[in-house]
């Protein structure tokens, strides 16, 4: 009998040491499949950190005080040419000649936004759009009929400057809403 109830243990014993073995093999596989998968999420975060930084690393570029955009090097070309008479139409004209420049750089920016915002916030983003012309639109004859009672011609380039000003800080906005937009942004919440 005894060796009966040796046995018995021995085999149950055994049994657990086999389940427990069998239950530790499965934990450190699970622990390991685990493992992998967050050493790949740790992987990919990395990379959108990267693009981020180098992305960041374009918009300092860009926003150094010592860059310009080429619109702006443009009209600033344009004025130096008008520098030496002093014209006021022509540093007007210079202004005007960046309106459209601008209104075609917010173009591009909107359909950089078009790969990067849902539909909804697309749509939404086209008629925000709508009323930015219309905004525009008073604003230009506002600042028109501001200066058509006004004497010396410093007024027009005044105007022309204000104008092509919207323009500028409109196409701006969009670009920074893109950028900030963007899935690769760091931000962006992990599902």
């Amino acid at each position: 009998m005894k060796k009966k109830v040796f046995v018995f243990v021995c085999i149950i014993l055994f049994s657990f040491s086999f389940i427990f073995n069998f239950y530790q093999q499965k934990t450190i596989k699970d622990k390991n499949n685990e493992l992998s998968k967050n050493e790949e999420v740790i992987q990919q975060l990395e990379n959108k950190i990267k693009k981020q930084q180098d992305k960041i690393e374009t918009l300092e570029f860009e926003l150094k005080p010592t860059e310009k955009h080429p619109i702006e090097t443009e009209e600033e070309n344009c004025i130096n040419t008008c520098a030496g008479h002093f014209s006021s139409i022509c540093m007007a004209e210079c202004n005007k000649k960046t309106i459209p420049k601008w209104d075609m750089e917010a173009e591009k920016n909107i359909e950089k936004l078009k790969t990067q915002l849902s539909k909804t916030d697309y749509i939404k983003l086209i008629e925000a759009e709508k009323h930015w012309q219309i905004y525009k639109n008073i604003q230009t004859e506002l600042i028109g009929k501001n200066i058509e009672n006004k004497t010396g011609l410093d007024n027009l380039v005044f105007a022309a400057s204000g104008v092509a000003q919207i323009s500028e800080d409109h196409a701006r906005s969009l670009y920074y809403l893109w950028f900030f937009s963007d899935d690769e942004n760091i931000f962006t919440s992990q599902n």
